[in-house]
């Protein structure tokens, strides 16, 4: 950039003796003019200090006789470094230096004539005194900006060296934790300094790594268990998988024998109701015998009656007979006695005692056998009699047979109704325990999967340094053996 100083001149000669004269022309009204420009830019001024005073007239002084020296450059510097602190660019120009410039022009125009050389030249110096201080604190107001820009660029570089070198030794601290958890290495803190603002993550890195591995070890201890009781599990539901196969098929086996004895239930049921029927029949004819059996015993008794009075007639044939022989011999004597009158007689009383003699013996054959059909006749009443109670002992027994048999049927019928109903049941039981194998099934197909997840994750924990109790070996798959 150029400098300023190289630009703007010293006036010389003419220009110098035309400046003066302005100098001279308003000068005098400085201070008003002064008074209204700083109220231009802030109207609450009603008075300028004395030194604030005194810097402008010396300014003024150099201004409008184009003493463009070094002290003028070095006091406009100071004075446009002032102003930028506190002014705006823009408010100053439009504000100030307007109502500024309007005054110096206003004031050094008043009482001239508005025509001719003179009055050319001192506005054009004027112009020209003017528009060298806007050069000059625009350079200046500028080069402030440029140098406070350039400033705060050179700050703000340090500033981002600064958190540069700073970032990285975070980083490179960070990097440190982070590879070293990459690793699954949980037990790394960060004991390095770090800058300011690396704390925090530092803290928060010590304190989330320690939560980790705070929860490592929860999830080390929970797997652990898990494992041995997925273990546990497993094998458990391995037996309980055998077990249930061997009682499904033993169910269905016991199914299929009780659904024969169901069958066989029933058969001997309807067979105890054709006993029950059968015997009921017996009973009947029993009861019928029995009636036979005491019409027999009655119509014995009437035999024997009848043998009484059949043994009372051959005793009065018997008797009629020895009457007859008793007769016939008197007739014979009574014959002999007659002689030949008596001998047709004779002959007759012999027939008649022969007759006798016949019927005596007839009589006592059949009074022989009616003896003999009395004692038949007694021992047959006796048979008749015990065969009686025999049968009444037998219509009895069959009776109690019916009454047992009947029971027997009732109950066979209770049998098939509660055999029919175990077998419905073990049937059912059949199927949910076909249902709860294949469930067993599935179960146990879970907890291998399960097992085997829990293995990977403890392959996954493995990996990690948890520190503490904690080692490898445990993460490893035990050989571990149930009992069926």
């Amino acid at each position: 950039m150029f400098a300023i100083e190289d630009k703007i001149k010293p006036w010389q000669g003419e220009q110098k003796a035309v400046g003066r004269e302005v100098h001279e022309r308003i000068v005098n009204h400085l201070d008003k003019i002064l008074l209204g420009a700083y109220r231009g830019v802030d109207p609450s001024i009603v008075s300028l200090p004395p030194e604030v005073m005194t810097t402008e007239r010396k300014k003024f002084d150099m201004l409008a006789l184009g003493d463009f020296s070094n002290i003028y450059f070095t006091e406009q510097s100071k004075i446009i470094e002032n102003i930028s602190k506190s002014v705006d660019f823009v408010d100053y120009l439009v504000g100030g230096y307007a109502a500024y410039t309007s005054g110096l022009v206003a004031t050094l125009v008043k009482g001239m004539a508005w025509s001719g050389k003179k009055r050319d030249l001192l506005i054009s110096s004027l112009m020209k005194s003017i528009f060298s201080e806007v050069s000059v604190v625009m350079y200046y107001y500028f080069d402030g900006l440029n140098k406070a820009a350039e400033a705060e660029r050179a700050k703000a570089e340090e500033e981002r060296n600064k958190v540069a070198a700073e970032d990285r030794a975070v980083v490179s601290v960070l990097a440190d934790a982070l590879e070293a958890l990459a690793n699954g290495d949980l037990s790394y803190r960060i004991f390095n300094s770090v800058p300011e603002k690396g704390e925090i993550v530092k803290r928060h890195f010590n304190e989330a790594i320690a939560k980790l591995q705070d929860t490592m070890r929860d999830v080390a201890t929970s797997t652990l268990a898990i494992r041995s009781g997925s273990a546990e599990i497993s094998a458990a539901s391995d037996n309980l998988s055998r077990r249930t196969e061997q009682q499904a098929a033993n169910l269905e086996e016991t199914a299929a024998a009780l659904n024969e004895i169901t069958a066989t239930v029933k058969s001997t049921a309807d067979f105890a109701r054709n006993a029950r029927q059968e015997v009921s029949n017996a009973k009947e004819d029993a009861e019928r015998s029995g009636q036979i059996m005491q019409q027999a015993e009655l119509a014995m008794g009437a035999i024997k009656t009848s043998s009484n009075a059949i043994r009372q007639i051959t005793d009065v044939i018997d008797e009629i007979a020895f009457q007859t022989n008793l007769l016939a011999l008197n007739a014979g004597v009574e014959a002999a006695r007659a002689g030949d009158a008596g001998k047709g007689f004779a002959v007759v009383a012999q027939e008649v005692r022969e007759l006798a003699q016949r019927s005596a013996s007839a009589a006592k054959d059949i009074k022989s056998l009616i003896a003999t059909s009395e004692e038949q006749v007694a021992q047959g009443v006796t048979l008749v009699a015990d065969t009686g109670k025999a049968q009444a002992r037998i219509v009895a027994g069959v009776a109690d047979i019916n009454a047992t048999v009947s029971e027997i049927a009732a109950s066979a019928q209770e049998q098939s109704v509660g055999i029919h109903e175990v077998s419905t049941a073990i049937n059912q039981i059949d199927q949910f325990t076909q249902q709860n194998a294949a469930m067993v099934e599935e179960f146990t197909a879970t907890s291998h999967s399960l097992s085997n997840e829990t293995e990977t994750l403890l392959g996954l924990i493995g990996k990690f340094r948890i520190g503490g109790e904690f080692n490898t070996q445990q993460f490893k798959t035990p050989q571990v053996k149930y009992a069926a």
